[in-house]
C-alpha cells in the first residue's frame, strides 16, 4: 500500500513538473512568438487615425490631470499612449512594441483561462481528461490566438490599442471570476472578488465593448461551471453582479462615449441604426469566414449598406447566424465548447455589430477578443480529430499526442506565414494603402489615403489621379465612406496637390470649402489659410486679363463640384471686372437657363 502511494505521489510529482515546465515555456515563448510574427511591422509609420490619436492628441503629448483623465472617452488607452510618448516621443517603434507585448500577454491570459477550463474536467463532449491534456489544449488554443492573421490589424495598427487593452482586462476579469468560484483558498477567493470590479473598470476605460463582461461571466458559468445545475448556482450570480459596480460608480466616461461621442465613430449620421443592424448580419458572417479562412484581409472595407430586410444579403446571413445561435443553445450541455465559442463571438460583437451605428461597418480589429472562443473550439476539435485518427490507426496515447501536435503545428504554421506577410504590409504605408485600394477600388477614403501617401512622396501625378477618383466616387454617394469627413480631407489635399501642380484656380475652390466648414476641422484650417494666402498673392501680381480668366476657371471648378450658386456668384464678379469676358458671359447665360 505504501509503495502504491509513493508511486502515485511520484506520478503526480512528474505531472506537476511537466505542467510547470509548460507554464514557464508559455510565459516566455508566446511574447517572443508575437515579436517574431510582427517584427516587420515594428518600424511601420503612423497611419489612418494614428495621427489624431497620438500626434495631434494633447492628452498624449502632455499628461492630463486626473479630472481630464476621467473625462476622456477611453482614458486607460490614452494613458498607455502617453506612457509610450514619454519614453519614445513620436517614434512609432515604441508604440508598436507595446502593442506586440500586449498581444503576447493576452496570449498568456488565453492560455491560463483555457488551461483552468479544461483542467476542471467538466467538458463532456470531447472527453478531455484533466490529468492528460489541459496543457496541450490550452497551449494550442493560445497559439492559434496569437498567430491568427485576423489579429494583424489589432496588433500592427497602433490606434487599435483599445482592443488589446480591453481584451487584456476582459480576459483577466473572466479568469478572476473562475478562480474566485473554484479555489479552495479563502485568501485567493477574497483577492479575486475584490479585484473583479477594478479589472472590469479597467476594461471599460479601455473600450466600451467591455460592457458585455457581466453577461460573459454568466455564459462561462452556464457552459463550464454549472455542470447541469444552473439553478443551484444562483449564489454566484451575485459575484458576477459585482462587475456592474463600475457602470454606476466609476466610469461616467463610458456612458458619455456610448451616447454622444463622435470620437469612437458613434452617432454617425450617414445611415440609421436600422440600416446598420441589417448590414451587420452579413458583416458578422464575414468575420466568421475570415476566422476560418483568413484570406482577403483589408484594413478599409467598402461594405455595402443594407437598406431592405428582404435583401438576400440580409436574409441569408440572418438565417445562418440564427441557426448557429439556436444550435449552440441546444447543444450547450453536450457540447459546451462549441456553444461557448459561438455565443461568445456574438456577445462580444454585440456592442459594435448591433443597433449602435459606427462609422465603419466592418473592422477586422473587432474580432480580436471574439477569436478567443474560436481558438478554443479549434484546439478542442483538433484534439477530437487526433482521437479519431488514433482509433483508426490504433495508436497509443503518445501517438494521439503526436498527431495532435502535428495538426496544430500545420494549422499554426499556415496562419503564421499569412500573419508575417500581412504584418509586412502594415509595416509599409504605401503597400498598405495600395493593397486597400486593390481590394476596395470603389472606396473613396482608401483612394484619398493612397493619394496622400503619393503626395508625401512627391509623386504628384499619381496623387492627383487617386484624389480625382476619390472625388468622383464621393460625388456618387454610393459608398458609406463618401461622408463629410472624407470630403473635408479630400478638399484639403486636393487643394495642396493642385496648388503644387500650378492649378491654382481649382485649388482655391477646394481650400475655400475647407474654411467654409467652420470649426469642425480645426487641424485643416491653418494649412488651408496659408495655401490660399499664397495663391492670392500670386493672383494679385497678374495682369487684369489673366485674373479674370483665372476667375472663370474658379467658376468651372465650382460647377464640377455641383456648386451652382457659388459658380454664378464668381461669374457675376468676373463680368463686373470685365464686361467683355465672353467665356464668363456664356457660362452665366447657360446657368440662367437651368
Amino acid at each position: 500500500m505504501g509503495t502504491t502511494q509513493r508511486a502515485r505521489r511520484g506520478v503526480m510529482s512528474g505531472a506537476s513538473r511537466g505542467a510547470l515546465f509548460t507554464h514557464c515555456a508559455v510565459l516566455v515563448l508566446l511574447p517572443l512568438l508575437a515579436f517574431g510574427l510582427y517584427a516587420r511591422a515594428l518600424d511601420g509609420p503612423f497611419v489612418i487615425d494614428d495621427w489624431n490619436s497620438i500626434v495631434y492628441n494633447p492628452k498624449v503629448r502632455t499628461p492630463p490631470s486626473l479630472r481630464e483623465f476621467l473625462q476622456s472617452n477611453r482614458p486607460l488607452t490614452e494613458l498607455s499612449l502617453a506612457v509610450d510618448h514619454h519614453f519614445g516621443g513620436l517614434q512609432p517603434r515604441q508604440y508598436h512594441a507595446t502593442n506586440i507585448l500586449l498581444h503576447g500577454l493576452n496570449g498568456i491570459l488565453v492560455y491560463a483561462l483555457l488551461y483552468w477550463t479544461v483542467r476542471r474536467g467538466t467538458i463532456p463532449s470531447t472527453g478531455l481528461s484533466p490529468f492528460r491534456s489541459p496543457s496541450a489544449i490550452a497551449s494550442a488554443g493560445a497559439l492559434l490566438f496569437v498567430v491568427h492573421p485576423l489579429q494583424t490589424e489589432s496588433v500592427a495598427y497602433i490606434s487599435s490599442r483599445s482592443e488589446l487593452l480591453a481584451a487584456c482586462f476582459y480576459l483577466l476579469t473572466v479568469l478572476l471570476y473562475v478562480l474566485a468560484v473554484t479555489t479552495s483558498s479563502r485568501l485567493t477567493r477574497f483577492a479575486c472578488v475584490a479585484t473583479l470590479p477594478l479589472s472590469t473598470a479597467a476594461a471599460l476605460a479601455s473600450k466600451e465593448m467591455a460592457a458585455t463582461i457581466p453577461v460573459a461571466l454568466l455564459l462561462y458559468e452556464r457552459c463550464f461551471l454549472a455542470a447541469g445545475a444552473w439553478r443551484r448556482t444562483r449564489d454566484r450570480w451575485l459575484l458576477a453582479a459585482l462587475t456592474l459596480l463600475p457602470f454606476g460608480l466609476g466610469v461616467p466616461f463610458f456612458w458619455r462615449t456610448l451616447l454622444v461621442s463622435e470620437g469612437a465613430g458613434l452617432t454617425f449620421a450617414s445611415f440609421t441604426p436600422w440600416q446598420y443592424l441589417l448590414s451587420q448580419f452579413g458583416v458578422v458572417l464575414h468575420y466568421l469566414q475570415l476566422a476560418l479562412v483568413p484570406v482577403g484581409l483589408n484594413f478599409d472595407y467598402d461594405w455595402p449598406l443594407a437598406r431592405s430586410p428582404w435583401a438576400l444579403g440580409v436574409v441569408l446571413p440572418f438565417a445562418i447566424l440564427t441557426t448557429l445561435a439556436v444550435f449552440a443553445v441546444l447543444r450547450m450541455r453536450r457540447d459546451p465548447i462549441f456553444a461557448f465559442a459561438i455565443l461568445w463571438v456574438l456577445l462580444v460583437l454585440a456592442p459594435t455589430s448591433s443597433i449602435i451605428p459606427i462609422a465603419d461597418l466592418v473592422a477586422e480589429r473587432r474580432m480580436y477578443l471574439p477569436l478567443v472562443g474560436l481558438a478554443f473550439v479549434g484546439s478542442a476539435w483538433a484534439w477530437d480529430l487526433g482521437g479519431w485518427v488514433r482509433a483508426r490507426r490504433r495508436l497509443d496515447a503518445a501517438g494521439r499526442g503526436r498527431t495532435y501536435a502535428l495538426l496544430v503545428a500545420l494549422l499554426a504554421g499556415a496562419f503564421a506565414a499569412l500573419t508575417v506577410s500581412r504584418a509586412a504590409t502594415w509595416g509599409d504605408a504605401q503597400a498598405l494603402y495600395e493593397d486597400g485600394v486593390a481590394k476596395a477600388p470603389h472606396n473613396p477614403r482608401a483612394r484619398l489615403n493612397l493619394g496622400v501617401i503619393y503626395l508625401n512622396l512627391d509623386r504628384l501625378d499619381p496623387a492627383l489621379s487617386e484624389m480625382r477618383e476619390a472625388q468622383r466616387l464621393s460625388l456618387l454617394r454610393v459608398s458609406t465612406h463618401a461622408h463629410r469627413d472624407t470630403v473635408a480631407f479630400l478638399d484639403y489635399n486636393l487643394g495642396v496637390v493642385l496648388s503644387r501642380l500650378g492649378e491654382s484656380a481649382e485649388a482655391s475652390v477646394h481650400l475655400e470649402r475647407v474654411l467654409r466648414r467652420g470649426g469642425r476641422y480645426p487641424e485643416l484650417r491653418p494649412g488651408a489659410e496659408e495655401q490660399l494666402r499664397a495663391i492670392r498673392r500670386e493672383w494679385r501680381a497678374w495682369p487684369e486679363a489673366k485674373q479674370t480668366q483665372w476667375m472663370v476657371e474658379v467658376a468651372r471648378a465650382h460647377l464640377k463640384l455641383g456648386e451652382i450658386e457659388q459658380a454664378r456668384h464668381v461669374l457675376v464678379r468676373t463680368l463686373r471686372r470685365d464686361p467683355e469676358q465672353q467665356e464668363a458671359a456664356a457660362l452665366l447665360a447657360r446657368l440662367s437657363k437651368r
